[in-house]
């Protein structure tokens, strides 16, 4: 770990882009870590000549990713769906874990929104575009969006629609 975090390997790790779909399955390729610089070649160096990576999703919306490796050549081609399956279900299990003991690593999503963030939120929720927002707040267009992206990436969803559903499923709004 030390060393990733040195090479700032977080930047360039393969398994930390592709598997943020929840449930995704990742064996771990030449072609897959082709673009990640010395990663995968460090790895082996380490003894990790394969892999299998899983996502999963915890209740306030925190991916976590369970990864198993190995010093032999991979052999589960074959295997896949199979192992795509009982890791994603060894994962939603380690997160429930990690959520009832409140591990500081499934603490995605903190509530200090500031009242800018929480008014957008209002009117997001209410239905109204970017557009109308930026007039009912006087604020610029930009700015909420702005506020909204931020949002976006603080909840883990894709849309502004989703940021609301969120907020309004654990009581912001």
């Amino acid at each position: 770990m030390k060393r990733y975090e040195e090479k700032n390997y977080y930047a360039v790790d393969p398994v930390l882009l592709l598997c943020q779909q929840p449930g995704r399955g990742l064996e771990w390729t030449d072609e897959i870590f082709a673009g990640a610089g010395d990663l995968w070649k460090e790895a082996q160096e380490y003894g990790l000549n394969s892999g299998f990576s899983c996502s999963a999703m915890a209740s306030n919306r925190a991916i976590g990713i369970l990864s198993i490796a190995s010093r032999l050549a991979s052999k589960t081609q074959h295997l896949h769906t199979e192992l795509e399956v009982k890791l994603h279900f060894l994962a939603e299990l380690s997160l429930r874990a990690l959520q009832r003991f409140s591990d500081d690593a499934l603490m995605v999503l903190k509530n200090d929104f500031s009242q800018r963030e929480l008014e957008i939120l209002k009117w997001t929720a209410e239905g109204k575009t970017s557009a109308e927002i930026s007039l009912i707040l006087a604020i610029s267009q930009h700015t909420v969006n702005f506020h909204q992206k931020n949002m976006q990436k603080r909840f883990n969803v894709s849309n502004k629609t989703q940021i609301a559903c969120y907020a309004a499923a654990i009581g912001l709004i």
